[in-house]
């Protein structure tokens, strides 16, 4: 589950360099700029580097882990985890670690239904959009994005991208997971004149031999340096 709203930016940007829209048109005018969304989500180019908190809570326990993103660093080894639960990682964990985070990215296009756009709020201080995928586009991994509807959260004022938050539309089925209900919601910092994530907040309702779970996680991302 952790960093499927990497596809986020990319479908901005094919939305953004296509023919203008309604929607284009509303962010030119407001001043929010097409390379500061196509940067928001990006590990593939990235040039910044950040320390990464990941609290997990589910059937009464909790797990942190401690990382960090390199990415001078060679495809597949820029993800590094640093603790677990405060103690240094075990080998199954960094190969668990590995697997979520540092698997080579294949096919990631996203490309956003171009019919799906829609302004939901234009008011003094708030510019909001709602948008789904083209499911047919979406990897494997990330396909039930395609059952899900997002919502873009502008702040007229500030020329920033507040949030972005899917909540699906149908039940999913994720890796070895049944959802009944997902909302996720990731928040933005302006760094170095991009917008890039400040927490990730995944609610899931996992269906499991019967019982209904609920999994919480929270991805706080701090200290960021750009690296040359």
């Amino acid at each position: 589950m952790k960093h499927i709203l990497l596809i986020v930016a990319i479908g901005f940007s094919y939305f953004l360099t296509a023919q203008k829209t309604d929607v284009e048109s509303k962010l030119i005018e407001y001043g929010i700029t097409s390379d500061a969304l196509d940067h928001a989500m990006k590990d593939a180019g990235a040039v910044y580097s950040f320390n990464l908190k990941t609290t997990t809570e589910s059937d009464g326990k909790t797990d942190i882990e401690e990382s960090h993103f390199a990415p001078n660093q060679p495809v597949g080894s820029k993800w590094i985890l640093d603790s677990h639960n405060g103690n240094a990682p075990s080998k199954k964990q960094l190969k668990n670690f590995d697997k979520v985070h540092n698997t080579k990215v294949e096919g990631i296009d996203g490309k956003v239904d171009d019919t799906s756009w829609k302004i939901l709020t234009d008011d003094e201080s708030i510019f909001t959009i709602s948008f789904s995928y083209d499911k047919s586009s979406l990897p494997k991994k990330y396909q039930f994005l395609g059952d899900c509807t997002g919502t873009a959260v502008f702040n007229k004022k500030t020329k920033s991208l507040e949030k972005v938050e899917f909540v699906n539309n149908v039940p999913l089925h994720i890796k070895f997971f049944n959802v009944s209900k997902l909302n996720m919601v990731v928040t933005y910092i302006k760094f170095d004149g991009k917008f890039v994530m400040e927490t990730e907040t995944i609610d899931m309702t996992v269906d499991m031999l019967g019982q209904s779970i609920t999994v919480k996680e929270k991805m706080e991302y701090t200290n960021y340096k750009k690296v040359k």
